[in-house]
Order: C-alpha cells, then structure tokens, then sequence
C-alpha cells in the first residue's frame, strides 16, 4: 500500500513540476541556433538530410512606438557552417533535434484535430516544450537524489524547487538551447554512479554508459564528466567492481564519440570537425572566472544567490558524503577551468552563464545536509529569503523575454561597447533592469490598443513579402516579433496570432487542471503516507 501512495506522490510532483515549467514557457523557436538544430529536425523527417541552409529575413521597423524593432534588421536564419558538397550545416550536436522528433510528430498530431492550428505550427510549439519537461525531469531528478542521499521528502522537495525556480535554470523555459537537457542527462549520470555505489546493482551501470553516450550526442563538452566520475568511480568498492564501472563509462564515452565522429563526418568529411571553427580560449582566465561567478551581468552567484548557502553547506555535506562532496565540487571546478578561458564565455544573449547550467543541481544538493541539522532553524530561514529572492530574479525574464532590454541596449546608437556593459557595469545589468522592462510591457498590454497592435503586427508579418521563400520564415518573424514585444507565454501568442482561435484561458485550462489535480493528488498521497509509512515520510 504505501509504495504505491509514494508512486501516485512521485508521479505527482512531476506532474505539477510540467504543468508550471509549460504554462511558463514562450512556445516560440527564434533564429540562431534554436531555428538550425530545429531544421534538422525538421530535415530529417522530410527526408531532406542533415543539411539546413541560411537565408537573411529582413525584419521590418515597426510604426508602434512600444514595438521593436525601430529600424528595418536583417536576421540570419540560421547560425549553419560551410561542410560537405558545399552546403550548410548545424555544427551542434544531434542530440537535442533527435529528441524533438517525437514532440514535432505529436505536434502535428493534435494540430489535426485542431481547426485553427496548422501542421507547421503544431509542429514548432510542441517541438518548443523540450525545455520545459527537460527541466521538470532535472526536478524530479533533484528530488530523488536528495532521497538517495537520506533527506527528508519535504527536504529534498524543497531543494528541487529551488534548483528550478531560485535560478537561472527557470528561464530556460523559453529557449529551445540545449542545455537543460545536458543538466538533466549529467545529473542522470551522477545519480546513476552514486546509487551503483551504494548498491552495486547493475542496472545503474546501464544508466550511467547511456547517460554518458547521450550527453555527448548534445554538447561535445559533455565530455567534461568523464575524468571526474572516472576517478569517483575508482575510489569505490573492489576491484572487480571498479572494472565493471569503468568498463560502462568507457563503453558510454566510446559510443557517444562514435556516434558524434560519424555525424562529423556526415558534416564536414571529418571525424573530428565539428564545424566550431570559431572557438578558442583566449580569455585571461581571472577575467572569465569573475564573469562566470561575481559579474553583475552574468555572475552565476548574482543570478542564483542560493549558492551561496549551497557553498557554505558543502562543508557539512562533506561530513556526511565525503566521496560526492568532492564529486560534486570537482564537476563545478571542471566547468569554469574549461568555460572561464574560453572566448565565447557568456554565451551569448541568455539569461546568466547558460554553459553553468549542467552543474548547477550540484550546487543545491549540499543544502540538505545543512537544512537536516537539528538546530537548522538559521538556515531555514537562509534558504526561504534566498529562495524568495532568487524566484523574484528569475521573474521578470519569465513575464517579458530578457533579450528585449539586450536589443534596446544595441539599438541605442549612443552606446559604445553596449554589450560589455551589460555584463560588466551594475547600471546595465538585466538583473536590475529586467524587471523596469516587464512591467512597462505589463502595463502597456492591460491596454486593448496594444493588444490590437500586436495582432495587427503579427498578421502583417505573416502576410507581407519579407518571409516570401525562406523557410519558416514568416514563423520566425513572429517569433522575433513576440519575444521582443510581448509578454512572453505560448498561450498568450496563440491568441494574438489568430483572434479565432479559442481565447487564452481555454488553452489554459487544461494545464492549470493538471497543476490543481498534481497539487491536490500530491497533498492526498503525502498524508496517506504519513498514516501508513510515519517514521518514513516527513
């Protein structure tokens, strides 16, 4: 009985963790990097190859004054590089557009039983909430690991919580980047090492080689782990078992370097290119260690002040978990010793250090070693300040994408270096003017006329001729178009996209239903628990 009251609770979170991250997210595939790995996809299940392309969309000025942008931009479709035959081609990893064909398939399946939603784009905003459920999983992951490592159930919740919504992880709802579903896959592979340790059962062995293989087929860099879970793997148990779990991560580091040699060599004829020709790590290393942890633009610790007191807390978790503890603490310094150098550090317009995001669980999980303490009452209440403060950071660039405030910035003509400013001068920073940004846009769209702008904006752009013979190209207009001018939730766009579509509300509905049913289900089997599994259930 209790195990299954502790299944229907874990099913639960999870449930509640996807209802919220869907309903927070943009529902929109811009250009850039998130229309090349799209287009593969796309590619694939046309028959088309791997091969995508690049066109110029000219985006037209808007007359509104509200609106961006002010003068006609051109937008490359795609970020592809020159490879094979003379064509274009992503020089990302596979992995994120394998994983969105079974999204787009299913996009495209409820988009037939739709009047007003065509295939395309069914196909574009289902292929849009990989982020969301990846980001849930690392939730429901988070809250398993803190289990395993004995916290309490509320404990490990609670963490779980704030790795999603006291971070910058939150506003990767919005994106279609691959990094959340790097975090979920690295921490997959962490949790799978830690359990073979406790137990020696061979099914996390299997877990940890596919996390591993998997992990490289999205980022090359996935690689990162490998060194560090190797030497955790070392340290553990005999020697017979020791070979056994090298053996898995070697074989998961085999297949994932052949399977991403291969795709290379589709690409660029080689099995080692993978088309990144730009990069080098050039630096100073000081430098890119101050933007990555303390910079007001892009400082991990500024946007996610909860690691703070996940740093103090290592301390107590090394006493209790001195193998993870250093685990943990290697992948970080792993991290910024390979992302500190690198002349691409910032990655780009993104909210915080996106390349952080695969470690950044690994700074939440100490905290329950810390908030277990008897006498914890002073780090509970630590963790809830910083918890509100880290969710009242994260806000704004969930109501208005934060790359508005990025392109006003641009656009000003009077600002030199306006880029660099807003990563290293307080003044600029999004974390302080974020929040100005939303609640004028908030404030502008109580309004019907700007309401009926925006629609009227979005219909000319899926009319005019700009987009004529790219392809998307009218999609990705609007796109542009929604993520600089309005607040930012598919469900909002729907609306505006097409006045005859049902109003925000009734496509709301059934994901706020599956938020109350996951609240209520998760409340009705916690205190099932408590009667029938007290000593285990807190």
């Amino acid at each position: 009985m209790s195990r299954r009251w502790a299944a229907l609770s874990d099913v639960a979170f999870l449930g509640l963790l996807v209802a919220v991250l869907v309903l927070s997210a943009g529902g929109h595939l811009v250009v850039g990097d998130e229309e090349t790995m799209f287009r593969v996809t796309q590619n694939l299940l046309a028959g088309q190859g791997v091969a995508v392309g690049r066109e110029t969309l000219v985006d037209p000025a808007e007359s509104y004054p509200l609106f961006l942008p002010h003068a006609a931009e051109s937008l490359p479709t795609t970020s592809a590089v020159p490879g094979r035959n003379g064509q274009l081609y992503s020089k990302y990893g596979m992995g994120q557009s394998l994983l969105a064909i079974p999204l787009y398939l299913l996009g495209i399946l409820l988009a037939r039983l739709s009047p007003v939603v065509s295939d395309a784009q069914g196909a574009r905003l289902a292929a849009s909430m990989l982020n969301p459920l990846a980001l849930a999983g690392c939730g429901w992951l988070v809250m398993h690991f803190g289990l395993a490592l004995g916290y309490r159930l509320s404990i490990a919740r609670w963490i779980a919580l704030a790795a999603l919504f006291a971070s910058i992880a939150w506003p990767y709802v919005k994106t279609f980047y691959p990094q959340p579903t790097v975090t979920f896959l690295v921490l997959a592979a962490v949790y799978a090492a830690y359990c073979w340790r406790q137990t020696a059962q061979r099914r996390w062995l299997w877990v940890l080689g596919l996390a591993t293989a998997a992990t490289i087929q999205f980022r090359i860099s996935g690689i990162m782990i490998i060194p560090v879970l190797g030497l955790y793997l070392v340290l553990a148990r005999s020697a017979s078992g020791r070979g056994r779990a090298i053996m898995s991560l070697g074989i998961g580091l085999a297949v994932g370097l052949g399977l991403s040699g291969a795709y290379n060599w589709q690409r660029f004829g080689s099995l080692f290119s993978t088309g990144y020709h730009e990069i080098a790590w050039t630096t100073p290393f000081p430098l890119g260690l101050y933007g990555l942890l303390f910079s007001p633009g892009k400082g991990i610790l500024v946007y996610t002040p909860m690691l703070i007191l996940g740093l103090g807390a290592w301390a107590v978790f090394f006493r209790r978990h001195r193998a993870e503890a250093w685990l943990m603490a290697g992948l970080w310094l792993t991290w910024l010793a390979f992302y500190a150098p690198y002349n691409f550090w910032t990655g780009g317009f993104n909210w915080g250090p996106r390349f952080l995001l695969p470690v950044l669980p690994f700074g939440f999980l100490p905290l329950g070693a810390l908030l277990e303490e008897r006498r914890s009452r002073l780090a509970t209440a630590l963790f809830a300040i910083l918890f509100a403060v880290g969710l009242l950071i994260q806000t704004p660039a969930i109501l208005v994408d934060h790359s508005r405030y990025l392109y006003q910035v641009l656009a000003d003509a009077n600002q030199t270096r306006a880029y660099d400013k807003t990563i290293f001068q307080t003044d600029y920073s999004p974390l302080w003017r974020q929040w100005p940004v939303a609640v004028e846009l908030i404030r502008a769209y109580a309004r019907p006329e700007t309401r009926q702008a925006a629609a009227n904006s979005l219909q000319a752009l899926a009319q005019g001729p700009t987009a004529s013979g790219v392809p998307n190209g009218q999609a990705l207009l609007q796109a542009e178009f929604m993520r600089r001018n309005t607040p930012d939730f598919w469900w909002l766009h729907a609306g505006l996209l097409d006045p005859a579509r049902p109003g925000p509300m009734v496509i709301v509905a059934p994901w706020i239903i599956l938020a109350l049913a996951s609240g209520w289900l998760l409340w009705y089997a916690d205190r099932r628990l408590k009667h029938v599994w007290p000593q285990s259930r807190d």
